[in-house]
């Protein structure tokens, strides 16, 4: 599975503090993943998409929208311990 996810590399203007940040990108979740509890879940994108994630330079924002859009169908199991 393919999981998209912005990053960003932030330093303060006069470089005393410096971080990186990290964030993966969801959505509604399926109803499995709902009747769990949670209200989001991590979307996965389609593994020959991957390249045109990883270098938006060469997209546009339609086409970026359109990556996640055509997002991986994942089936998620659980059981209560």
């Amino acid at each position: 599975m393919w999981a998209p996810c912005l990053w960003n590399e932030w330093t303060s203007l006069n470089d005393e503090i410096s971080f990186r940040s990290f964030a993966i990108i969801t959505d509604d979740p399926p109803k499995e993943v709902e009747i769990m509890g949670h209200d989001r879940c991590p979307i996965f994108i389609k593994e020959e998409l991957i390249n045109e994630w990883l270098i938006p330079a060469s997209s546009g924002v339609s086409e970026i929208y359109e990556i996640l859009n055509q997002k991986e169908a994942v089936k998620f199991n659980y059981h209560w311990g």
